[in-house]
């Protein structure tokens, strides 16, 4: 079985290559990611995510290490989801962000490379906005201080995303 026979899989991989990430998956029993260290393309880029919810969520908090504007839209499905706290955690470590309907898609990020924190995200809402912080923790200059607010969603997500972490030797406290 192939590892990413879903549309997560072929819209992540797509918005991960216009940022410049080389991806190889014609091993169907591997998939190749090259990563740039928080490096990307440069340039204005627009990422279209369609209906994968965690693409957006995930692309939304990598797009502020770029100091170019990233315009992040999808399908009117996910028009339709908010953002907004995790938007406000990106504003919180210092990106500029401007959204539709205040957290609606199209969002436009632009990143700087001394975000810093600390910085609040609610977690009874969905696990994507902390597992997102968390993705980008490693990458900031200083790590990251979250503070999560509310009974925590969807943690087995949230412990997986620490599982992985924990195997690429990022320590989380």
């Amino acid at each position: 079985l192939f590892p990413g026979e879903c549309d997560d899989y072929w819209r992540m991989k797509e918005c991960l290559q216009r940022l410049g990430i080389a991806i190889d998956d014609k091993t169907p029993e591997q998939i190749k990611v090259v990563g740039r260290a928080g490096r990307f393309a440069t340039g204005p880029i627009e990422l279209f995510t369609h209906q994968s919810a965690v693409s957006t969520r995930l692309l939304m908090a990598l797009a502020a290490l770029r100091p170019d504007a990233t315009i992040i839209d999808g399908h009117s499905s996910m028009q339709a989801r908010p953002n907004k706290p995790l938007l406000d955690a990106l504003v919180q470590l210092g990106a500029h962000v401007e959204s539709t309907r205040d957290g609606y898609l199209p969002a436009r990020v632009v990143g700087r490379s001394d975000l810093s924190g600390p910085v609040q995200v609610p977690s009874d809402i969905s696990s994507q906005y902390l597992t997102s912080l968390l993705i980008l923790a490693p990458m900031l200059p200083r790590g990251l201080d979250i503070r999560v607010e509310g009974k925590l969603t969807s943690k087995p997500y949230v412990d997986l995303t620490l599982d992985e972490m924990q195997k690429f030797g990022v320590h989380v406290d």
